[in-house]
């Protein structure tokens, strides 16, 4: 039987230690996000280990809502990384002193900074973007 966590608020349930352990199996430290939307499930967790780099995914669901978590650590070079944009609604900002770059269209938002060799991207469907930028000024 699969486990079911649900968070329902400021990490009240440990999801962020979880998230956190599940990554340093893989030799990933990412910065997390320490605020999620409350009634969000902890829905697809995945991982990868391989020449190239090594990561974790994890995907949080509520309903048809998703906010979808990508850890990844490079050990030689970084390969190019883009996001899809049709409208080009792309802002650069920082976090925690390292630039990111957000994107915000079409009730997706998607969030992706680099820390030395590891990416770090956040991509929603359908959650509000009041909600997105709380996750982001929660990343630590």
């Amino acid at each position: 039987m699969k486990a079911v966590i649900t968070v329902t608020g400021k990490d009240s349930v440990g999801i962020i230690a979880k998230v956190s352990a599940e990554c340093a199996k893989y030799d990933v430290y990412p910065e997390t996000p320490f605020y999620l939307p409350e009634g969000y499930k902890l829905n697809l967790m995945t991982n990868h280990d391989d020449e190239f780099s090594s990561g974790a995914k994890f995907v949080f669901r509520k309903g048809r809502k998703s906010i979808a978590m990508d850890f990844t650590r490079y050990w030689d070079y970084i390969p190019k990384i883009g996001i899809p944009s049709d409208e080009y609604n792309i802002t650069e900002t920082t976090v925690n002193g390292h630039t990111a770059i957000i994107s915000k269209e079409d009730n997706q938002f998607t969030l992706l900074y680099q820390i030395d060799k590891t990416v770090i991207m956040i991509f929603t469907q359908d959650v509000e973007y009041a909600e997105c930028d709380k996750i982001v000024a929660s990343m630590r």
